[in-house]
């Protein structure tokens, strides 16, 4: 009864199809229904869940995330676990690789050209665009040129070996914004930390060798 309603009014709302069709959940029935109307179909549920639009817009909203949809929630449900991101994740999705070493700006001003993309008037270094001169230069660039310029430039290839020249010599910062010039140079796992157990596991995988460290 409840996904029968629920079809029927998202095609009301939605102006697809006949709103008097009945949703079965025939395979005839899902195969019909094509993925942009799918992703409209999910949208609908996050906002107003298994109660539907009208009985959100008519009560506010009622019950949980499942009843009344994401929206409108009291607070956010995490189940326990704060916002953050696992070692794991960070670990394996590792993007360096496709930064590429110079920001090719274009002419957002002028006309495109044959292959549809506008001229080119300047490299810059992304030394200059991180950091506390990477806030100056990239506020006179502008956020429009920035956006368009990164959306015409190709990414860096996913692959081994190839890592941006500007990140191995980056200079670091403090927490009060200030430059660190003084780099830490890791030569032994002994400079890594003291813990004589996690010494012996990291030199039974990486060896001896520091450098075997990036995953990339």
């Amino acid at each position: 009864m409840i996904g029968a309603s629920l079809y029927r009014e998202f095609k009301d709302e939605s102006s697809h199809g006949d709103s008097n069709t009945i949703f079965n959940g025939s395979r005839e029935q899902w195969d019909s229904i094509p993925a942009t109307y799918v992703s409209n179909a999910t949208t609908f549920f996050f906002r107003y869940g298994l109660f539907g639009k009208k009985f959100k817009d008519t009560f506010g909203h009622v019950g949980g995330a499942m009843l009344g949809g994401l929206l409108g929630l009291n607070k956010p449900e995490t189940h326990g676990v704060p916002y953050s991101l696992t070692e794991e994740f960070v670990n394996v999705y590792r993007m360096h690789s496709l930064l590429p070493d110079n920001l090719l700006l274009i002419d957002t001003a002028a006309a495109p050209g044959p292959n549809k993309t506008p001229p080119l008037i300047e490299e810059v270094h992304m030394v200059d665009v991180v950091g506390l001169r990477g806030e100056k230069t990239l506020f006179n660039i502008g956020f429009t040129k920035q956006m368009v310029s990164m959306g015409h430039q190709a990414s860096g290839a996913l692959k081994l070996f190839n890592y941006p020249m500007f990140l191995k010599d980056l200079i670091a910062q403090n927490t009060d914004g200030k430059d660190r010039p003084d780099h830490v140079d890791l030569t032994a796992l002994e400079d890594l930390t003291d813990d004589v157990e996690a010494i012996n596991a990291l030199r039974d995988v990486y060896g001896d060798d520091v450098e075997e460290f990036d995953l990339l």
